[in-house]
C-alpha cells in the first residue's frame, strides 16, 4: 500500500534556518502515522452537562431499564414476526384453496365437456350405422274393418217443412238515441 504524504502549510515565521533544514529529515524518511495509531485513537466521551455526577446506584437503575427495555422490543418484535408469519402462512393457505377450487372446476368442466363430446360421438356413430343401414319395408299391416249398422228406417207421417231462419238487419248506429 502506498503510502500518502501528508500536505502541510508552511509561513514564513515557521520556515527553518539553514542549520534546522539538516536536522529534519527528508520527506521520503517523514513518518506518517501508523494506521494501527489512528484506529486504536479513541473518540472523545461526551461531556455530562449535569452538575453532579451520577451514583452507582443510578448507573445501575439505568443499566436496568435499557435492559427491560431492550428485552420489551425484542419480545415485540419476535411477536410481530410471528403474527406476520402466521399471516402470511394464511394467505398462502387462501391462495392455496382459492387455486384448488379453481382447478376442480375446472376439472369438472372438462369432464362436462368430455361427457358431452363421448355422447356426440356416439350419436355420430349411430348415425353412420343408420345411413350404412338399407330401408327396411314397411310390414303390411291388416285393417280391421267393423262392419257398421245400417241405421233403421223411421216411417214418417208428416212431410217437414223448412223454416227459413231471416237475417237480421244490418247494425244501424243511428237508430239508438244519444245521451248527453
Amino acid at each position: 500500500m502506498v503510502k500518502k504524504r501528508e500536505k502541510t502549510i508552511v509561513f514564513e515565521d515557521d520556515l527553518p534556518s539553514d542549520d534546522e533544514e539538516e536536522t529534519q529529515l527528508s520527506p521520503v524518511e517523514e513518518k506518517s502515522p501508523n494506521l494501527d495509531e489512528v484506529e486504536k485513537e479513541e473518540k472523545p466521551k461526551k461531556v455530562d452537562k449535569r452538575r453532579r455526577k451520577r451514583t452507582p446506584e443510578e448507573v445501575e437503575k439505568l443499566k436496568a431499564n435499557l435492559a427491560k427495555g431492550r428485552e420489551k422490543s425484542k419480545a415485540t418484535r419476535a411477536k410481530l414476526n410471528k403474527m406476520k408469519k402466521i399471516a402470511r402462512e394464511e394467505a398462502m393457505l387462501k391462495n392455496d384453496e382459492e387455486l384448488l377450487e379453481k382447478l376442480t372446476r375446472k376439472k369438472k368442466q372438462n369432464s362436462e365437456k368430455s361427457v358431452l363430446l363421448d355422447e356426440i360421438e356416439d350419436l355420430k356413430q349411430q348415425l353412420n350405422k343408420l345411413k350404412t343401414f338399407k330401408p327396411v319395408e314397411k310390414p303390411v299391416v291388416k285393417q280391421v274393418i267393423k262392419k257398421v249398422e245400417k241405421p233403421k228406417l223411421i216411417q214418417v207421417t208428416e212431410t217437414p217443412t223448412l223454416i227459413k231462419k231471416q237475417e237480421p238487419p244490418p247494425f244501424n248506429y243511428f237508430q239508438f238515441p244519444v245521451y248527453n
